[in-house]
């Protein structure tokens, strides 16, 4: 009687044990999170370093460029794409991606309270 109730001890602590392991893969890590925090680590990077001081969207100007290659840096380093009001100031020109991640920003342009979107994406 002892053995048949170890057995049915073994077979129930062996199946609880397979649900839990088969219940650990199959959950997915959510990093949302980390990539909103990341996006917002981008813009304060290009705003710490100072680039957005004279920055204006509508003139080809040495912000764009400082900004450009301030964000050819980020991308070396996370290899994510950055967009920063949609395809105006980018490193990744003509590339396919993958949108992770938008949030948006609000800088000064021109004496004036300008809404600025931040975009994170994935080369594919």
């Amino acid at each position: 009687m002892q053995i048949l109730e170890a057995m049915i001890s073994l077979m129930v602590l062996v199946s609880f044990l397979s649900f839990i392991a088969g219940e650990q893969h199959a959950r997915a890590v959510d990093d949302s999170l980390y990539k909103y925090q990341l996006a917002n680590d981008v813009w304060r990077v290009i705003y710490l370093r100072g680039d957005l001081k004279d920055f204006s969207f509508d003139d080809a100007n040495l912000a764009r460029d400082r900004i450009e290659l301030d964000l050819q840096r980020v991308g070396e380093l996370t290899n994510l794409c950055v967009f920063i009001g949609g395809e105006r100031i980018t490193n990744c020109r003509g590339e396919d991606v993958e949108k992770l991640v938008s949030t948006e920003r609000i800088t000064i342009v021109d004496d004036a309270p300008q809404r600025v979107m931040v975009t994170l994406a994935e080369k594919e």
